[in-house]
């Protein structure tokens, strides 16, 4: 997959909304695609509320392209799609498709849970990822006992060899998951992502 990014304005990653339209193209009319979807990357420049836009390519026919478009929030990704400018873009690129599109809006609070999605086969490089969590845990790791030792003393069961390292770990994996790792991916995507 070859992914071609155009900014519609300054890259912000921290976006609300995110509008994914999966694309069937006829292997035929590939080329008319690209013309077709260069007009619609044109055109979103100029819209209100549109961050940035990315063209992401299969290589195999078997697959779906997709356009993956960066809004300011869901109204403005719904704007889009309920405007002439959106019903015509669609409308032009549905001549070379061999079935309908797909449509996913994708919020905010969703966007760490689609990031695996937006970037398809896109995978991250496995050095920065390491480096990344690395940078996470190595401090978790070091803060977390200090803050659970007050309720380990409180709770003398919870301080029994064993069920101590299982409690400080679920803390240290609830903190990645939900709080520091989403911050973490929105503020080095494009270095991880970067080849």
């Amino acid at each position: 997959m070859t992914a071609i990014k155009e900014s519609a304005t300054e890259y912000n990653s921290r976006f609300e909304t995110v509008l994914r339209i999966a694309l069937k193209v006829q292997p035929q009319l590939n080329d008319d695609y690209y013309a077709l979807t260069k007009k619609v990357i044109e055109s979103l420049k100029s819209q209100p509320g549109c961050l940035s836009i990315q063209l992401l390519s299969q290589r195999c026919a078997e697959k779906n392209n997709e356009i993956v478009i960066n809004f300011k929030n869901e109204d403005y990704a719904k704007g889009w799609l309920a405007s002439n400018q959106g019903k015509s873009s669609l409308e032009m690129i549905r001549k070379v498709l061999e079935k309908k599109e797909c449509l996913t809006i994708y919020r905010n609070s969703d966007c760490h849970n689609c990031t695996e999605e937006r970037t398809l086969n896109n995978k991250p490089t496995p050095w920065k990822q390491w480096v990344i969590t690395t940078i996470v845990i190595w401090p978790l790791t070091i803060l977390v006992p200090l803050l659970l030792k007050p309720l380990m003393q409180e709770f003398p069961a919870l301080n029994i060899w064993g069920i101590r390292h299982g409690v400080i770990a679920a803390t240290i994996v609830l903190l990645m998951v939900y709080l520091v790792m989403p911050i973490m991916i929105k503020a080095t995507y494009r270095w991880v992502y970067k080849k």
